[in-house]
């Protein structure tokens, strides 16, 4: 499961849902890499450009699961916490966050553990994005999907 859950945090940081933050304002006159913010300034996080950052994320492009792994699961620079955002951050971030991450998990784990899949067309899905206010794939997925049915175990 602890691979699994790094997957859930990959695709979290590759295809976040919504690529810009709900928008905040600051709370006070401040500068960020020397531009100058006033007090009230509307600011909109651009998630998706911080998850594909290559200063903080070797190689953004890769779908590397082990990123979010190692033995003791604190491996896991800095900077990488912090730029990790899927939910959002501070006092906006997501309510749902946890259960989410629990819920998306374990739905995974179900579909994989239940049924075999392979993709349609044999070559793999187009990853191509979509930009709109959600982030969605340009092609829609299509897989073909078959019930295992040597889990060796019923169900009444």
């Amino acid at each position: 499961m602890p691979y699994l859950q790094a997957v859930v945090n990959e695709v979290l940081r590759m295809k976040p849902i919504a690529p810009l933050a709900i928008p905040h304002k600051t709370v006070n006159d401040t500068t960020l890499m020397g531009l100058k913010i006033d007090k009230g300034t509307a600011v909109m996080v651009n998630i998706y450009a911080v998850h594909h950052d290559p200063k903080v994320w070797d190689h953004p492009e890769r779908f590397m699961p082990e990123r979010f792994m190692n033995e003791n699961a604190r491996n896991v620079s800095m900077a990488m916490e912090q730029s990790f955002l899927p939910f959002g951050a501070g006092r906006r971030i997501c309510a749902g966050m946890e259960l989410g991450k629990v819920q998306v998990g374990l739905t995974l784990a179900n579909l994989i553990n239940r049924f075999e899949w392979v993709a349609a067309d044999g070559d793999g899905p187009d990853m191509t994005d979509d930009f709109t206010a959600l982030l969605r794939m340009k092609e829609p997925l299509v897989a073909g999907i078959t019930l295992r049915t040597n889990l060796g175990t019923t169900f009444s």
